[in-house]
């Protein structure tokens, strides 16, 4: 019954810990992470102008309303929209199709300190779609840390057949150092901006990057938006260059809640992963305005990737739609190269999420310019394939919350191995104490040891009871009965 008992606490023990280091590998990241499939259901939208696909996503926030950069719309002058330029939005449903909503410039509010110039604000609120019946609902993350388990998506519509290709995603590391030294905006607004370093390949010219358009994370268990691709900044002139060092700034949406809610005339639904730093009252939001830094040689570029590589340009190649803006801020150059993660994301035989590199990472390698293009593309190969092991690498590591479950479910583990030792320990001495005393064998071995005493065997009969009531007293000074004193005869 002992046995039993301790094999049953054996086992559901060694049960506890197999689940729990499992948890750590696997549930913690499918808990905090966002799957491929989530990102499939969580709805999306591109802006089209004049017929042509852009590379503006909206982040939704019902099926008729969103976010998207201001950047992303074409202006006469300053902050005056242009008129002439057929807006619409392409919405993604969760169909192979997407709905089609034109806009009027009267479904666009730019914010009111949205500066085209320096791109501080650049956030618009658009509606859309206005006669659906849909009710879903987008959810925005108050998000001030991008973590881990962040997903940059890239959507895109399939030029030929006219139907969503799979959205294209990638699991972001943390903020990089040099993001402030790219950008003065972001320096000064290190809280309302993230900072990637990466960008996925153009569907219509491979060799150009494009970033990816929206961002997402985990709030109290639902996946939300935390922000809309602004800007990048590119060292160089060009984004199709191999080799350029870059990175793209989003503008985080939970910080411009009071200003969609102003313009929209109810809340957004809000998931507070954190508490947001707005100031009280009714004021909305606006960026701190970007420091002075040195950004020699870079350009900042901003609005549709696709035109400014030269895709879907008018007959006369004017790129109207296309923000590019030089500037002239030193900064201080880091001896990190930039990636370009290609990967789109399809199933595997069984069912699971697989990653398939649609190209490989391409880092800057200027001592190799001078060589010939056969050995550039070896290097850039070998450099890529290196590059990309180094990011699974840093992608596996252990996150926090990870560490604090190992730092749990170990001294719990190790308890449970130390008490169930301690059972077995007591339960085999036991049996080895028990099986030592027998009591038959100790009254046998008494037994012996009495039979071994010297005349054991021997029968002594006791001697005979006598009388002694009328036998002679030999005592000295005592009175015989009837001689007087104390005694008489009875």
């Amino acid at each position: 019954m002992q046995i039993y008992v301790v094999s049953k606490i054996l086992c559901l023990g060694l049960i506890g810990i197999a689940a729990a280091l499992d948890n750590v590998s696997n549930s913690t990241l499918s808990k905090r992470e966002i799957s491929f499939s989530e990102v499939k259901s969580i709805r999306g939208a591109l802006l089209f102008k004049n017929g042509r696909q852009t590379t503006c996503e909206v982040g939704l926030i019902s099926m008729k309303a969103g976010f998207i950069a201001a950047s992303c719309f074409d202006y006469k002058s300053g902050t005056n929209i242009d008129t002439l330029t057929k807006y619409e939005i392409y919405i993604q449903d969760g169909s192979p199709t997407p709905i089609i909503s034109t806009l009027s410039p009267s479904d666009i509010t730019l914010h009111p300190d949205f500066n085209p110039n320096t791109f501080e604000n650049n956030i618009a609120v658009i509606q859309f779609n206005k006669g659906t019946a849909d009710k879903y609902i987008g959810y925005v993350v108050t998000d001030r840390y991008l973590t881990d388990e962040s997903a940059y998506v890239r959507r895109t519509l399939n030029p030929a057949t006219g139907k969503w290709n799979d959205p294209v995603m990638t699991q972001m590391i943390k903020n990089q150092d040099d993001c402030s030294n790219f950008s003065g905006l972001y320096a000064s607004n290190i809280y309302e901006l993230a900072c990637s370093p990466f960008g996925t390949a153009s569907i219509y010219q491979s060799s150009c990057t494009v970033p990816y358009g929206t961002v997402y994370t985990r709030g109290t268990g639902t996946p939300g938006l935390i922000g809309v691709m602004s800007y990048m900044v590119v060292e160089g002139d060009s984004t199709c260059k191999d080799g350029s060092r870059f990175y793209v700034y989003y503008t985080k949406l939970w910080s411009f809640d009071r200003f969609a809610t102003s313009v929209l005339g109810y809340p957004i639904n809000v998931l507070f992963r954190e508490s947001p730093s707005t100031e009280p009252g009714t004021k909305l939001y606006v960026n701190d305005p970007p420091k002075s830094i040195d950004m020699s040689g870079k350009n900042i570029f901003s609005g549709d990737f696709y035109a400014i590589q030269g895709a879907n340009q008018n007959s006369n190649g004017d790129n109207k739609d296309t923000t590019a803006v030089n500037t002239s801020e030193p900064v201080s150059t880091s001896d990190k190269g930039n990636s370009v993660a290609s990967e789109t994301r399809t199933k595997d035989d069984d069912g699971g999420d697989e990653f398939e590199y649609a190209e490989n990472e391409r880092t800057q390698d200027s001592a190799s310019e001078s060589e010939s293009e056969g050995s550039n593309e070896k290097e850039q190969q070998s450099d890529a394939d290196s590059q990309q092991a180094n990011s699974t690498s840093t992608s596996g590591g252990l996150g926090q919350t990870q560490i604090i479950v190992i730092g749990v479910v170990v001294p719990i583990a190790a308890l449970l191995v130390g008490f169930i030792t301690f059972l077995v320990f007591r339960y085999f001495r036991g049996r080895k104490e028990k099986k030592a005393w027998d009591p038959i064998a100790e009254e046998n071995y008494h037994r012996n040891a009495a039979l071994d005493l010297g005349g054991f065997g021997i029968d002594v009969v006791p001697p005979p009871y006598e009388r002694t009531r009328n036998s002679p007293d030999n005592r000295p000074n005592l009175t015989r009965p009837g001689e007087g004193g104390i005694y008489k005869d009875i």
